[in-house]
């Protein structure tokens, strides 16, 4: 596999007939919520008997105004409450602007703890991977879909060691919960952590878990009124926006190594079944 190109053509398609309780995480908070979001809705239009909710992995803030606590480590958004959006972190916010324009969602947080340096790394992925799986056993989902803006949880980003990345450490949380479930990068490279060569080392590595790519065209589509009101041009869904106008070139990406990303990357979403998937350079078990 010595270009992108080579797994965009296998084409992946979703489940005709999803059924159950479907759970989509946007596993790096932020502006994954939003592609979860656009997911859900994609998905729920074309399975509408099928129960599907959305969520985003957060690390803790001090103020939950206008959500729910169903338990330890659970939000909800509150239809009752109208929250004071300046008290709120920007990730809470935007939560809450997704439910305003669309109420056919009531979006989950999933609070997870940050990375503690006085603990190694197999006690900080136990951690995590206890208050995730908590906050999923009362969820109970039959299929979970993990998504990620641009794919540090793939390459390992920007961080100096993987498996400490927080959406890395995310997907590993969901492993150790053992329901089926897909992982799913939206516009590889698009948040600019990852060069183009360390994107095709790990699709490579993954030969296991790959199951297919496909267009994002329509995906876009749905989270573009929300992205363009909401986050600034140089946020990963406003990026590929972007990029769905262009053809046949290299942008530089407006954000950390500022890589430059051929835009047919940016187009797409590769899938990998989450439960094979390895990582690059795995250092510890998963606990």
């Amino acid at each position: 596999m010595t270009h992108i190109n080579q797994f965009i053509e296998t084409t992946y398609k979703f489940n005709e007939h999803i059924s159950g309780n479907l759970l989509i995480i946007g596993i790096g908070g932020g502006s994954d919520i939003v592609g979860a979001y656009a997911l859900g809705k994609f998905l729920k239009e074309n399975n509408p008997s099928a129960t599907i909710n959305i969520a985003v992995a957060v690390s803790p803030k001090s103020d939950y105004d206008g959500f729910d606590n169903l338990q330890e480590n659970l939000y909800q958004v509150n239809s009752d409450k109208v929250a004071n959006l300046s008290k709120l972190h920007h990730t809470l916010q935007l939560i809450k602007e997704i439910y305003n324009f669309d109420k056919s969602f009531s979006p989950y947080i999933l609070v997870r703890p940050k990375y503690r340096e006085d603990a190694d790394i197999t006690i900080n992925q136990k951690d995590v991977s206890e208050v995730i799986g908590k906050s999923l056993n009362f969820l109970n989902p039959d299929l979970i879909i993990a998504t990620d803006n641009g794919g540090d949880s793939l390459t390992g980003g920007v961080s100096n060691n993987v498996e400490k990345e927080f959406d890395r450490t995310g997907i590993r949380a969901i492993q150790k919960f053992g329901r089926p479930f897909e992982y799913i990068v939206f516009g590889p490279g698009c948040d600019g952590e990852s060069t183009k060569e360390m994107i095709l080392t790990s699709i490579k590595q993954e030969k296991y878990s790959f199951k297919g790519a496909f267009s994002i065209a329509e995906i876009a589509k749905l989270w573009s009124p929300i992205s363009e009101k909401f986050l600034p041009q140089d946020r990963t869904p406003n990026i590929i926006l972007s990029a769905l106008k262009l053809s046949n070139q290299e942008i530089e990406i407006p954000r950390h190594r500022k890589p430059l990303i051929p835009v047919e990357w940016l187009k797409v979403g590769i899938v990998f079944d989450g439960l094979k998937f390895k990582g690059d350079n795995q250092k510890t078990t998963i606990q």
